[in-house]
């Protein structure tokens, strides 16, 4: 356990100056850790300012490592603020839409749910269509 805490204190000292792949290292580290009760209060203390420095650097995060971030926190029921998580969704979001040419937050005109429709139906003839599939 002390093994485990004083690994906490350093990746914290450190997380101000990682790189994003890094940050995303440490949040599924320490969410392991936690899951399997060691290192306490400072593994704990380090998944808050990790994931508080994720949401900062979400702009910069591909898709794949804010997925990863996002299924880690669900996981290991990481200890997350809020906003730190609505940060890190509304990235993968943004990407996510920006990929399939979609826009990423609704207009004024647009309820969340018809956005949520537009987001997961595929173009009319697009490749994998249901009706293709026979």
């Amino acid at each position: 356990r002390d093994l485990v805490a004083a690994a906490a204190r350093h990746a914290r000292e450190r997380l101000p100056f990682a790189a994003p792949a890094e940050v995303e290292a440490v949040v599924h580290a320490f969410g392991e850790a936690s899951a399997k009760q060691l290192g306490g209060e400072a593994v704990n203390d380090t998944l808050r300012l990790a994931l508080s420095e994720a949401s900062r650097l979400a702009p910069s995060l591909g898709a794949a490592q804010l997925a990863g971030l996002l299924q880690s926190c669900e996981q290991f029921s990481c200890p997350a603020a809020a906003a730190d998580l609505e940060r890190l969704s509304q990235a993968l979001r943004a990407q996510t839409a920006d990929a399939i040419g979609v826009a990423a937050s609704p207009s004024a005109e647009d309820s969340q749910g018809e956005t949520t429709a537009k987001l997961s139906t595929p173009p009319e003839g697009a490749v994998g269509d249901r009706q293709d599939c026979g």
